[in-house]
């Protein structure tokens, strides 16, 4: 994935530094891929979404969707750590619980609720969340 990356960047340089920067490579008979800059992880690191859309009665489903943060050194992708995955169609969600260690938890169907509402309101509310205040 780091190579891909990699070489992506080569390509777009935007792609690390520009939010909303999107690459779409076509990879016919299988998904399209999409890779998307879409600002800061949860590190506060420049952070990328690569992703297969599919449809289902007309909503587009991440199958799946993998996020990415990058750490950079002089301008060049130097490392990515994994943070968020999501696939639609299994009803998996799952994110990096621990910021510093990256630990990835799963997160149990019917969990975007809880998701939702740790994000928003004060820090005392998001640490029963699992979220410690900074």
């Amino acid at each position: 994935m780091l190579e891909l990356l990699q070489l992506l960047s080569k390509t777009t340089p935007s792609l690390l530094t520009h939010v909303g920067t999107t690459i779409r490579i076509p990879n016919p008979p299988y998904m399209t891929l999409t890779v998307e800059n879409i600002g800061p992880g949860p590190r506060h690191l420049p952070a990328l979404s690569l992703c297969h859309y599919g449809e289902q009665n007309g909503d587009a489903m991440r199958d799946p969707e993998m996020c990415f943060e990058m750490e950079l050194e002089d301008g060049r992708l130097k490392e990515i750590h994994p943070f968020y995955y999501r696939n639609d169609y299994a009803g998996i969600e799952q994110f990096a619980q621990d910021q510093d260690t990256r630990v990835i938890t799963l997160v149990p169907s019917g969990g975007r609720r809880t998701l939702q509402s740790c994000g928003a309101g004060t820090s005392q509310n998001r640490a029963s969340c699992g979220d410690t205040p900074k």
